[in-house]
């Protein structure tokens, strides 16, 4: 343990996943592989960084397959520069 992270941490359970590119790189069976990956792990919280999809129409069926993971301090992503480039998807994550 990194001795400047404060003891209130000690214990907690950060799962981090990004870059996706769901339907290009990952696929259906590979995104149901990572959410069961993730939940065998039993994060405590799960970070996304950003570059989820490779086209508007896989977003709403990629972030419904994400809520799957049990996460019970919630999940938490930025958008990567494939998110911005390739549709307007800001609403459909919030």
């Amino acid at each position: 343990m990194h001795r400047d992270i404060p003891p209130a941490f000690d214990g907690l359970r950060i799962a981090f996943i990004s870059d996706l590119h769901y339907k290009s790189k990952l696929k259906e069976k590979g995104l149901n592989d990572l959410i069961r990956l993730l939940n065998e792990r039993k994060p405590d919280v799960l970070l996304m960084g950003g570059d989820y999809q490779e086209g508007c129409e896989y977003v709403e069926p990629l972030f419904a397959a994400l809520s799957r993971v049990e996460a019970p301090l919630g999940i938490y992503g930025v958008m990567g520069n494939n998110d911005y480039e390739r549709c307007t998807m800001r609403s459909s994550v919030r």
